[in-house]
C-alpha cells in the first residue's frame, strides 16, 4: 500500500477485502461448529498477518491529498480507490473487534458534500464514511459528522441530505 503506483495499491486492497471475506467465512464455520478455541488461534495468526492499520490510513490521506491536487473539472478521479479503502477499513471494524482507530479528517468528504448532485459511488462513499466516522474515535470532535456546521458550499449536513432526498 505504500507503492507510487496506484493500480498496485487497488490490486493490494482487493486482495486484503479477499481475505477478509474468506476469513469471515472460515470463522462463521468454525463458530457453527463449536470450534471457538480454534477461531481465536485463527484470529490472533490473521491479525497478526495483516498490515497495521496505520498504513491503510495513511493510504487514504495520500489518495486525498491527491484527489484534492486535481484541477477542477477533471476526468480523473479516485473514488473507486477511495471506495475500496474504506471498504477495507470497514472490514477491519467488522471483523477485528478490538480495532480502535482516529479516523483522517478527508477534506474530499466535505468536497463530496459540497456537491449539488450525487451520483451512486458518490452515496456509498458517504454511507461507509459515515459508518466509519461511529466507529472512530475521532467522530466526537469532527466537524462533518456535527449535522448544524456549514461546510464551505454554506450547506449544513442536514441541508446536504435534505437536498439529497429531494434531488434523488
Amino acid at each position: 500500500l505504500q507503492f507510487d503506483a496506484l493500480l498496485i495499491r487497488q490490486i493490494t486492497v482487493h486482495l486484503l477485502i479477499l481475505c477478509f471475506k474468506r476469513f469471515n467465512r472460515f470463522s462463521n464455520w468454525l463458530v457453527e461448529n463449536d470450534k471457538l478455541e480454534e477461531k481465536t488461534v485463527l484470529l490472533t495468526k490473521f491479525q497478526a498477518a495483516l498490515p497495521d492499520l496505520s498504513i491503510i490510513l495513511s493510504c487514504l490521506t495520500d489518495i486525498n491529498n491527491r484527489q484534492m491536487a486535481l484541477p477542477v473539472g477533471c476526468e480523473r478521479d479516485f473514488k473507486l480507490l477511495i471506495l475500496s479503502l474504506l471498504t477495507l477499513l470497514n472490514q477491519y471494524v467488522v471483523s477485528l473487534s478490538d480495532i480502535n482507530f482516529q479516523f483522517p479528517n478527508l477534506s474530499f468528504f466535505n468536497s463530496l458534500l459540497d456537491k449539488s448532485n450525487f451520483n451512486g459511488i458518490d452515496l456509498i462513499l458517504l454511507n461507509f464514511y459515515f459508518n466509519l466516522q461511529t466507529n472512530s474515535s475521532s467522530s466526537i470532535n469532527s466537524n462533518v459528522s456535527k449535522w448544524w456546521i456549514k461546510s464551505n458550499n454554506s450547506n449544513s449536513l442536514f441541508t446536504c441530505l435534505l437536498k439529497l432526498n429531494t434531488t434523488n
